[in-house]
């Protein structure tokens, strides 16, 4: 277990994930997503999103936890995993048409619309070096506490030091807000065909 910081408060006690963690992140997406215009769009059935969802996020887990920068709080009220800056998510295209096809068996007869996202996503990435936030999720109890800022800052002070920028698409206004508050620009709309507009979020490093 490599401990990023240390406090008092175990909200804020940010560490790098390891296999034992997976539950969790499962269940800390599958609540910050619940009610998220993404997720409402993405599974609309309220009834089948909370059966579904903590599986998909176990999904996203195994996908990103492997390149070493996936983060929980040691209370399991968050999670932050990001995308190294020149590393592919998967090391060859049937893996990711593997892992596609594992999410979609998962989410059944709403596959087609996370296969559009997936879609939208790949057609918008920057082409510049950066380090991309796929998913930053508190879950609503534990939100306003800091811990979405805390499980950012230490890529932050390290993407500073290194020169690397960072990437996001915001799914609301609120959490537009945040991002822009840490450094982050707005760098326009991200339309879903039939669905939630996304906002392409860019951080310079400082």
């Amino acid at each position: 277990m490599t401990v990023i910081q240390t406090t008092t408060t175990p909200d804020l006690r940010i560490r790098r994930v390891v296999p034992a963690d997976v539950d969790a992140v499962g269940r800390i997406g599958a609540a910050a997503f619940h009610d998220d215009p993404v997720g409402r769009w993405l599974v609309p059935d309220e009834d089948r999103r909370r059966r579904l969802f903590p599986a998909v996020f176990r999904r996203y887990f195994e996908a990103f936890a492997p390149h070493g920068e996936t983060y929980v709080n040691d209370a399991g009220t968050g999670a932050a995993l990001w995308q190294p800056a020149g590393v592919d998510l998967f090391a060859t295209a049937d893996e990711g048409a593997r892992w596609s096809s594992a999410v979609g068996a998962i989410v059944g007869p709403d596959a087609g619309r996370w296969a559009l996202l997936e879609e939208v996503f790949e057609a918008h990435t920057p082409a510049e070096p950066h380090m991309h936030l796929q998913i930053l999720a508190v879950v609503p109890q534990a939100q306003g506490r800091g811990i979405g800022s805390a499980l950012m800052s230490e890529v932050f002070e390290r993407a500073d030091r290194e020169g690397t920028a960072a990437y996001l698409e915001a799914t609301s206004h609120r959490n537009r807000a945040l991002y822009e508050r840490h450094g982050f620009e707005y760098r326009g709309p991200i339309a879903i065909p039939g669905g939630p507009t996304l906002h392409a979020m860019w951080r310079d490093p400082r």
